[in-house]
This record gives structure tokens, sequence and C-alpha cells, in this order.
């Protein structure tokens, strides 16, 4: 019997051990550049979570702020901001728009629509550290604007980001002294208010690319995953498609190809849409005043989707964040402008610098012509301005080439609709452009071609396809891998209990 007592408690040991015996937190994660959600604002029920999501160690990664330092490197030091009138001083600067050896930091509320929440502020409690922290936005032609609801530049106990709606929003952040910053911050919205999250931003000095004290995304407890994450464990695995003709009897080639979609994020969770079941709609909230030439488009009065989200306005960006695109090519995607037909002339373009209007010029189009090309990097979410400048239809079609992890070039060409000066179905609201990829986008009895088209029929690696229909946003989740092995250590664990009863008992 004392054999028996003494296997029960290596027993409760080992579980105490496999199920719980761990660390309170996770480890530590270090970020000094990629893209990251710094407040986070979801619901979980009827209640508010506040966190900070990053796509650095994976896609859509949620954390307890409390675990992260956020880095701003020796690198963003800048005199440039000393230069803008607003704002007359230097620092540690971190741009509206994306660039690859710094953080780029913003915050998102789409996943409040879950809980019937819309409005929400994200209030500033307490700030300390060694120096000031502006946070503001850059104007659609030039100039600075503050993001702070009270019309301050600098951050301080009690500023208020009022977000009127469910928005993904990125702005500027200047640092004016190296040193540790620690930021207070709550969410409220409907008469709720969130947990209080506390925020470490570590600026200055060396900058040696992000130094995660663990190579892996952490795993996240149930009570720290957006509404949106919970969503995606519970949605069901999409079929493979077969490749095969259906019913006739006749087997296809296939070869895979890109799948382009707009994810349209209107709807919590989001999904991903055929472009020709969407026109955006550019109405007078669109119009706006153009200081000077930009490519074909002239000086004067133009419509426009900014870099920056307007209520009103379809906010249209580019994304290369889908799983089935990641898990299947280098994640970089080429666009390329192949069709136009519109009124007017378009131009399309990342925002410049302080006081720059143009950045990087990506088309350019007028006349029933179009040229330019634009490659964005993997697992990247950014927004250009797309200036037109007559209303009318246009019709703008965008090829998108990738490499598959094996060294092979697929795509995929798709149209998009903008309604200027009118109303479309997509007349407001957050939508991205990107791609699927899919392993039976060509099919048929001729040779494999190895390239995609819009209309590909297969059904995506990673996501299903109809057609005109909608795909869920899904993936799995990161608790899925550790729980299977914790599975898998039980079921060992009690495989070898079994002999052990046998050699004491038998």
């Amino acid at each position: 019997m004392s054999h028996l007592k003494t296997l029960v408690v290596m027993a409760c040991a080992f579980l105490a051990m496999a199920l719980g015996a761990g660390p309170a937190h996770a480890a530590d994660v270090v970020l000094d550049r990629g893209h990251v959600d710094v407040f986070h604002v979801a619901a979980d029920g009827s209640q508010l979570k506040l966190a900070l999501r990053e796509d650095v160690t994976g896609q859509h990664v949620v954390h307890d702020p409390a675990n992260v330092t956020l880095t701003v490197g020796e690198n963003t030091r800048t005199e440039d901001t000393a230069q803008v009138a607003e704002i007359g001083t230097g620092g540690y600067y971190l741009p509206q728009t994306q660039e690859s050896d710094r953080l780029w930091p913003g915050w998102d509320t789409n996943d409040v629509k879950q809980g019937g929440f819309s409005a929400v502020d994200i209030t500033i409690t307490d700030i300390n550290g060694p120096g000031d922290v502006w946070l503001f936005q850059q104007k659609g032609f030039g100039g600075v604007e503050p993001v702070f609801s009270g019309g301050e530049f600098t951050m301080k106990p009690g500023s208020v980001i009022a977000q009127a709606e469910p928005s993904h929003v990125h702005a500027s952040w200047l640092f004016t002294e190296p040193g540790n910053y620690t930021m207070k911050v709550k969410a409220s919205a409907g008469g709720t208010e969130s947990n209080e999250a506390t925020y470490t931003w570590q600026v200055g000095g060396a900058s040696s690319g992000s130094e995660k004290k663990s190579d892996q995304p952490q795993p996240v407890a149930a009570s720290q995953q957006s509404a949106t994450q919970k969503q995606q464990q519970a949605a069901p695995a999409p079929a493979a498609n077969s490749g095969s003709a259906g019913n006739t009897g006749t087997t296809q080639k296939c070869s895979p190809g890109l799948l382009p979609r707009v994810k349209d994020d209107r709807t919590s969770p989001a999904t991903w849409k055929d472009p020709a079941s969407l026109s955006f709609g550019l109405g007078n909230e669109a119009k706006a005043r153009l200081p000077q030439a930009i490519g074909p488009v002239p000086a004067g009065d133009v419509w426009m989707i900014g870099s920056v989200q307007q209520a009103g306005v379809p906010w249209l960006g580019a994304n290369t964040q889908h799983p089935s695109l990641l898990q299947h090519t280098t994640g970089e995607v080429t666009w390329t402008i192949t069709g136009f037909n519109g009124p007017g002339p378009m131009a399309v373009f990342t925002q410049g610098g302080l006081g720059q209007v143009v950045g990087e010029e990506w088309f350019r189009a007028a006349n029933g012509k179009a040229q330019g090309s634009h490659t964005i990097p993997a697992n990247t979410h950014v927004h250009p301005s797309w200036v037109f400048g007559k209303p009318g239809t246009y019709k703008v079609t965008v090829t998108q080439t990738a490499k598959t992890k094996s060294g092979q070039t697929v795509s995929g060409a798709a149209t998009l609709t903008f309604v200027v000066g009118g109303q479309g179905n997509a007349n407001n609201g957050h939508f991205d452009f990107g791609a699927l990829y899919d392993d039976q986008a060509n099919c048929g009895s001729g040779p494999a071609s190895g390239t995609g088209g819009a209309g590909g029929a297969g059904g995506a690696s990673g996501a299903s396809s109809t057609g005109g229909g909608s795909l869920a946003d899904t993936g799995m989740s990161i608790m899925t891998i550790p729980f299977a092995i914790l599975g898998l250590g039980v079921l060992v664990f009690g495989a070898g209990m079994v002999r052990v009863s046998r050699k004491l008992f038998g």
C-alpha cells in the first residue's frame, strides 16, 4: 500500500508541474520594430479589455502590456520635428507611416463591436518619464494636428483619445528625452470601463533588432484574448479543394495562385470579400483641396482616401497578413496596376515625411493608361492615399504577385470600383485589399501555368472560396499547440504509469 501512496504523490506532483506550477506571467517580450496596436480595446462579453496586440512575433498576438517593453532606438533620433511650427523640438520620432527599422505603434477599437460598443475613449490616467511625449497626426497635405480631444499635443494625465467609431488608427509619436517612460491607460465605452494597463517604453540607446526573450510568440491566457481570437478558435476548418472537375468525370490540372480579396472590417470578426462585390463611394466627405499637382492630378478640388481614417469615407488599405499567404509564400507581395478606366486622373501614394505631401508613389493613371508598382513587405498593413481628379466611376485593376517558399511565382488580378462623387455599397469604414494563397487557383485541361487569376475557383489553402462570397477571418489559435503538447505529455505519462503499476503490483 505504501507503494500506491508513493505513486499517487508522484502523479500529483507531475500534474501540478504540467498544469500550472510554472511562472505566473509569460516571459517578457521586447519589441523595437514592426506593427503594434499599443492600445488594443476589445469586448470581453459585456466588459472591455485593454491589452497590447502585435504582428512582430506572430499575427495578432495579444499580450498583457505589463509583460512588454517597447523600445524606441537611437536610430529614431531626429531634429526634423524642431522645424515644425506646432512642435519646435527634436527627439525620438516614430512616424505615422511604417518604416521597417522602428516601431509602428497605433491603436485599434474594432473588436468592441462584438460587445455592442461603438465610441471609445482611451484615457491616459498617469505618465512618467524624463521628457515629454508628443502624439499627433499629419494632415492630408502637410502640417500636423493633435490627436487628443482637448487639443493638446503632449500627453498628460487626463488626456483622452476620443475614437468616435470602431477604428484602426496610427499617429506620430515623439519622445523628447532618452530614458524610461511609463503610461497608465484605461478605456471606456457606453458607461463601461476597462482594466487599467501599464505600458513601458525604453527610449534611446542602441537599436539592435527585436530582442525577444523568447523566440516564439508567447501563449496568451483565454481572459487576455480578443473577441476576434476567440471566434477564430471556434471557427470550423475549411475543406480543401480536391482539384477535380466536380461530377463531370474530368480531372483537371490545377496550379497555385493568389486570390485577391478585400478584408471588410465593418463586421467583427472581419470577412474577406470578392472585390467585385464592393464599390467604394467617395461622397462629399472625401472632397479635399490639393495644394500642388501630384502626378497627373492637378492642384485644386479632388476626392481623396487619405492615410488617416475619416468618418464618411471608405478607408482602403493594403494587407499582406492573411494566414494562407504567410504560410505558403515569402509574404512579400508586389502590386502592379494593370488596368484603368475612369473620367479623370488618379494618383496613389504613401504620405511623405513631415511637411511633405508625397512619400513614395505607387500608381498614376489618366486617359485609360496607367503605370506603377509597389512591393509590400510580409505581414504588413499599410494605408496609401488614393486621389481622384474628377467625379465618376473608376475601375482600377491591380495584379498582386508573390513567390512561394519553393521559389514559384504566383499572382492574381482583381478590379476595384470607386464611385467618386457618389455612393456605392462601401461608403464608410475600414477595408484592406490583399490576397489569399490558393493552391487550386488555375484549373483546366491544359498545362499548369503557375499563375492565378482573380476568378480562381479552387479553395485557398487555409481558407475556402465561393467566388462572390466572403470568408471569415479565421486562423489557428496560438493556444492550440501548447494544449496539444500538454495532452501528449499527459498521454505519455499515463502510459508510463501503467507500466510502473504493473511492475509494482503485477
